[in-house]
């Protein structure tokens, strides 16, 4: 942490239907996190916090971090949009209360949920009434939209710079931004926007850049608040074109503003666009997150209570396995002598140990199930000895 945030911020329209405590919106760069109560009367804007990479804050309502944007924090282990917000205080997990203003010292535990109802792919017809589907992966299409205004054109969009050329830059209930360039140099921002009609933008809602969506009720399947993973290894959304009588191909690489940038040579836009949805499951994200951990070298100890006196010898890295039960456990939260460790929402969870960091001699393992809102369900406790 570079600077932590102390102060909160007006949000867009767009998030005023996003639950307090969620995750609104996400970039390459940033996070926003709505953290006031719901406005029934939507008289005025919602407020947020932010997370942001080194380089990129805008103001005291951001935690600026030491990481980079496009680093694997915003892309592969990035959470989605709608993932939970907790703070951890004394060794609990609860949500934002109402009116959060950050302070230095707080905790947050952002929860990376993976939706098991994502599609895979998104299909438009760039065209006036076009229509916008969502195909299973079993094939089962289901409409979850309709193109009010077709796009031709890219524009100069803030973040996508870092975004490669068909990837999706950023997403909040109000649009779905896709880079063109080829990422990472400055003065090459570039893009195309999905922007809903509920939240029309003032600014561009008409220009060349823009592909105008109304979408449907469609509960999981909402376009503009579907919880796709913007990029990373082996969940990149792509995004990819097909022009009348050709073959698909992937998006091309286009800088600045062009306003012809997606169409034929004769000045015909594409027929189709299509976002394939990267799709990396629960078990191989657990995975991922997993190598990037030091790999244990010790054996994994025995899964069943460890004994109630000094418990098994340990030393150097090895693997804690959480064996607890109860209803409704999603998130396992892992205390080495009252000091929380480690968070897992992944089954099954686990804790990559390096008894290096801690002192030889005798330590309490805690383990603690909670449902996704914290509630402590169960919990269990061993001792362990440790001989470096």
């Amino acid at each position: 942490m570079l600077h932590p945030a102390a102060n909160t911020m007006n949000g867009f329209a767009a998030i005023a239907g996003v639950t307090p405590g969620n995750l609104a919106a996400l970039t390459l760069e940033h996070w926003l996190v709505r953290v006031d109560a719901p406005d029934a009367s939507m008289s005025r804007p919602p407020r947020v916090m932010g997370i942001c990479a080194r380089g990129t804050s805008a103001g005291d309502a951001f935690a600026e971090l030491d990481v980079p944007p496009a680093a694997a924090l915003f892309t592969t282990f990035a959470p989605t949009l709608g993932s939970r917000v907790f703070m951890e205080r004394s060794g609990t997990l609860s949500g934002l209360p109402p009116g959060y203003r950050p302070a230095g010292g707080d905790t947050w535990v952002l929860v990376a949920e993976l939706s098991t109802q994502l599609p895979a792919e998104l299909l438009f017809d760039n065209k006036p009434d076009g229509d916008v589907t969502a195909v299973a992966r079993d094939g089962t299409v289901t409409p979850v939209g309709r193109v009010k205004k077709p796009v031709r054109g890219v524009g100069r969009y803030p973040g996508t710079a870092v975004a490669e050329a068909g990837r999706v830059a950023s997403q909040h209930p109000g649009a779905i931004l896709v880079g063109t360039a080829g990422g990472g140099a400055q003065g090459t921002a570039s893009g195309f926007l999905i922007q809903s009609t509920a939240f029309p933008d003032p600014s561009g809602g008409e220009g060349p850049s823009v592909l105008l969506v109304e979408p449907l009720d469609t509960g999981p399947l909402s376009l503009f608040r579907m919880a796709f993973p913007i990029r990373g290894a082996g969940t990149t959304t792509r995004c990819d074109l097909r022009f009348a009588g050709k073959p698909w191909e992937a998006l091309p690489q286009r800088e600045g503003a062009d306003s012809g940038a997606l169409a034929d040579t004769e000045g015909t836009p594409a027929e189709r666009i299509r976002l394939r949805i990267g799709g990396m499951a629960a078990d191989e994200l657990a995975a991922a997150l997993k190598r990037s951990a030091r790999p244990a070298t010790a054996a994994r100890p025995p899964s069943g209570p460890p004994a109630a006196t000094k418990g098994p010898v340990y030393k150097g890295r090895l693997t804690i396995s959480a064996n607890i039960t109860g209803r409704g456990i999603q998130i396992v939260k892992f205390l080495l002598d009252g000091q929380v460790r480690a968070i897992d929402n992944v089954f099954p969870y686990a804790w990559d140990w390096d008894t290096r960091t801690s002192p030889n001699g005798e330590h309490t393992i805690e383990i603690q199930g909670m449902d996704l809102e914290g509630k402590l369900i169960n919990t269990t406790t061993s001792h362990v000895t440790v001989a470096n």
